[in-house]
């Protein structure tokens, strides 16, 4: 049964993911190197409507507890928590416009649970492929996912893959896993037990109840039944993913209690004693198609945890991706005034550019933070030079410092950055 909370929220709010993560690039970086696979962000809605998580079993199952509501005179919302349904809500307006395309999608989010009567607001990283679910966009997803995690400096991540099949394939599975179950009722749990008596007997996978998992481990395996189709799809991702040379195993029981059909995937890292799962992904079309109809367009999706997602980056990893060639250095506000200008004026001309000019920062620190940027040059702008048009370009390298003219300073950037 849902909680219907109305619990006003903490004091921190629904914070962003640049308010919690601002002084650090480790966000500027994974939105670069997502972005670099050809992956577009956007901003879902952060509320959602009560019912999808009342009356979906599967949602209800994972977030029933957790969730959130808000009070409104005519509608009963929560806080969504997590952004799923409401992307594919804005694929579909956009679908109504463009007709038929491939979308490459991946949002950072706040997300809210209560436990009890505590609040915890975390962020949720979700990358998706909207309209193919064939074994090429399921690669591509996979490697992306991994290669991000790789670019951050995430080592040691592997893949554990399996399949779950169609519905022809489950309708198969389906049986055979319940004789088998029927031998092992009594040291079942009574949710594995209850979802043995219906259509939705595969979330037992999904139980986490130590017991339950050492019968299943033993138990038929679904990938035995995939029908022809399921089979060539899933090894032609195995085939392509190693020959990718990214880490995997396949694991024929893995679970993800929303993604309830065709190819599954979970990344792991290590963690101790034992690996830690930093997020999992797979086929969303069956869920999407109880919301919007049996004809919806197929969508696969990763999740993962950012505050888990940064723990996992190594010290030496937390600097930014991509040197900044030019890091402007203003000391006054009649020199943020130039700064601004120059900073378009470098930016226009193909440069990469980072500046400091809030904070009434000492130009000590703002030297420091283009040493942090690992900047080639640093453009200093005092009032004295702001009023007589002229910049101080020191090179980071040598310390040497030299005066040109607004007009004289790109040329010498692009020379001395061999461009």
């Amino acid at each position: 049964m849902i909680k219907r909370k109305k619990n006003t929220l903490p004091e921190a709010g629904l914070e962003t993911a640049e308010a919690v993560f601002g002084g650090n690039p480790i966000l500027d970086n994974i939105v670069r190197l997502i972005g670099s696979f050809g992956f577009n962000q956007i901003v879902p809605p952060p509320i959602a409507e009560e019912k999808i998580f009342t009356q979906d079993r599967a949602l209800e199952r994972h977030f029933g507890q957790n969730i959130i509501r808000i009070d409104h005179p005519s509608e009963h919302l929560v806080l969504s928590p997590t952004q799923l349904l409401n992307v594919f809500k804005l694929y579909s307006q956009n679908l109504k416009n463009r007709g038929p395309f491939v979308a490459k999608w991946f949002y950072i989010s706040p997300t809210v649970r209560s436990e009890g009567n505590q609040f915890t607001i975390s962020h949720e990283l979700g990358v998706f492929v909207i309209g193919e679910d064939g074994s090429l966009a399921n690669i591509e997803l996979i490697n992306a996912v991994t290669q991000v995690f790789s670019g951050l400096g995430v080592k040691e991540s592997i893949a554990e893959i399996t399949s779950r099949g169609c519905k022809a394939c489950q309708t198969n599975y389906r049986e055979v896993l319940r004789d088998y179950l029927d031998k092992t009722e009594t040291v079942l749990c009574g949710n594995c037990r209850r979802d043995m008596a219906g259509e939705n007997i595969l979330s037992v996978f999904d139980c986490q109840t130590q017991t339950c998992r050492s019968v299943l481990m033993s138990s038929p395996q679904l990938i035995d039944f995939l029908d022809d189709s399921c089979r060539t799809t899933l090894v032609d991702a195995l085939e392509t993913i190693d020959g990718l040379e990214i880490p995997y195993v396949l694991n024929a029981n893995l679970s993800n209690h929303l993604a309830e059909e065709k190819i599954l995937f979970r990344i792991n890292v290590p963690g101790g004693t034992e690996e830690k799962v930093l997020g999992a992904g797979g086929n969303y079309s069956k869920l999407i198609s109880r919301h919007f109809g049996e004809g919806a367009a197929p969508m696969l999706g990763f999740f993962t945890n950012l505050e888990e997602l940064v723990q996992a980056v190594p010290e030496d990893r937390r600097t930014p991706l991509n040197a900044v060639e030019v890091f402007i250095i203003p000391l006054g506000v009649i020199a943020c005034r130039r700064a601004l200008a120059l900073y378009r004026e470098l930016r226009d001309a193909g440069l990469k550019v980072a500046e400091a000019m809030l904070g009434n920062q000492s130009i000590k620190h703002q030297l420091k933070e283009a040493a942090d940027h690992h900047s080639e040059i640093a453009l200093i702008v005092g009032q004295k030079e702001a009023m007589e048009e002229t910049v101080i370009l020191r090179d980071m390298r040598s310390g040497m410092q030299e005066l040109f003219t607004n007009e004289r300073v790109l040329d010498e950037v692009k020379k001395r950055l061999g461009k």
